[in-house]
């Protein structure tokens, strides 16, 4: 059977792949609460269903039932099987509906590291992002989302705390990138450091013991 949502590049569905039957989207409740909340459910269930490679446009139609229909399962499914299109427009969809956990998916697998590493940030995990930004060996620029974190101090991992305690990971020797320019990342924490801490580890350590005072920190990884 052919299917194909004509997506914005004028392409369609291919290719196959995915899991055994015993997934079949069909056989889950998933299925009909996705059918009940929206138009596309039938011809999404169908594509997935057959393990069809979705196009761009089938990809976002998975991301729009997701944010509409969360509880549906489609994204996960989609996903496990590999057969959504992870393009940047879809984790972005993804994103915005404040399901970033959804979006950090889409853009790994999409191989998106820039937006990977901002919100594994984001999410209060610098330490998986450094290890995923070495793995791929991607020359991200930290300084820009440390000046991020600085300015948005209202998202819960966010403010000059944060990117302080983010800011000590990346010049600490053990931890830090290879492309982190420490003496750059102190000069933007305001951090000026003592003549026998070359690396500024200890002072900057100070620095954000000074500023939490009897803040409750929040564990990062």
């Amino acid at each position: 059977m052919a299917y194909g949502l004509a997506s914005a590049e004028g392409g369609s569905s291919g290719g196959s792949g995915g899991s055994s039957g015993g997934d079949d989207i069909k056989t889950k409740s998933a299925a009909h609460k996705l059918v009940a909340t929206t138009f596309l459910g039938p011809y999404i269930v169908a594509l997935i269903s057959s393990d069809v490679r979705l196009n761009h446009a089938e990809s976002m139609a998975v991301a729009r039932i997701e944010i509409y229909a969360p509880s549906s399962g489609v994204l996960a499914i989609a996903l496990a099987r590999r057969q959504l299109l992870c393009a940047v427009e879809v984790g972005d969809a993804l994103y915005d509906a404040a399901m970033k956990d959804r979006a950090l998916a889409v853009y790994a697998l999409g191989s998106v590291p820039d937006k990977t590493i901002q919100l594994l940030v984001e999410t209060g995990q610098p330490q998986r992002a450094i290890r995923y930004c070495v793995d791929v060996r991607h020359n991200y620029d930290w300084i820009n989302l440390l000046t991020r974190l600085i300015a948005d101090s209202a998202r819960p991992f966010g403010g000059l705390l944060y990117a302080c305690r983010v800011g000590l990971i990346l010049i600490t020797p053990d931890s830090a990138p290879p492309n982190a320019d420490g003496a750059a990342i102190l000069k933007l924490l305001g951090v000026q450091p003592a003549a026998d801490d070359a690396d500024g580890v200890r002072t900057l350590t100070a620095f954000i013991a000074t500023r939490a005072g009897d803040a409750v920190m929040d564990d990062i990884d």
